[in-house]
């Protein structure tokens, strides 16, 4: 019988050797290479967007306006059954 801590020993190293062997297997899994993002990039502009939006709604305390950028901007569906449909 295994104690606790040998129990979250075991499991963690179990962890970090299917990562291992994934990376290993996977060349894609590993990270890819870092590069700079130029100042008038589009990816910039859309993160500052998403700034103004969080502080025009601190400043006027609108917790719908803060929800909005974390909240998805689409809408998903599984078709479970014939007829039925469920909206993730």
């Amino acid at each position: 019988m295994l104690t606790a801590l040998q129990f979250c020993v075991y499991n963690s190293m179990r962890i970090i050797l299917i990562a291992a062997a994934a990376m290993l297997i996977c060349p894609s899994a590993r990270a890819s290479e870092c590069r700079t993002v130029p100042r008038d990039d589009a990816r910039w502009k859309a993160l500052d967007r998403r700034y103004a939006i969080i502080e025009t709604g601190t400043f006027n305390r609108d917790p719908k306006l803060l929800f909005s950028v974390y909240s998805p901007d689409f809408e998903a569906h599984r078709f479970n059954a014939p007829g039925r449909v469920e909206t993730l």
